[in-house]
């Protein structure tokens, strides 16, 4: 798969054009929350994304990057890829946690630290 940051000839992910639009943008990330309580079914996930927090926007917006930078491919068990530590930064910046603490990535099998 060649990367955008490649096609781009781009030093970072974060200076693509959609990087913003589909990582940042609240009113993106609120149309991609109600694609996603179509098809959430377990009670306490839904009430996760309803809440609206900062928590809830930092999940969508690493949810609706990867779905950018992989091109809408279906990631899941087996396919999770990590995201790039300049990504997280600019999501921990725009929707900070109160407590100062955040989960990160448990684990790989592939990397994406090169966007």
């Amino acid at each position: 798969m060649k990367l955008m940051i490649e096609e781009e000839n781009l030093q970072c992910i974060t200076e693509h054009d959609g990087f913003d639009p589909t990582t940042l943008n609240v009113h993106v990330l609120n149309t991609q929350k109600v694609t996603l309580l179509k098809y959430v079914r377990e009670d306490y996930k839904r009430e996760k994304l309803l809440k609206g927090d900062n928590e809830t926007y930092r999940f969508l917006a690493y949810h609706n990057f990867r779905k950018w930078v992989c091109k809408g491919k279906k990631l899941g068990k087996g396919m999770r890829l990590e995201t790039p530590p300049c990504v997280v930064k600019f999501i921990r910046l725009k929707w900070p946690s109160e407590n100062g603490l955040y989960t990160g990535f448990a684990s790989t099998l592939n990397s994406i630290d090169s966007l």
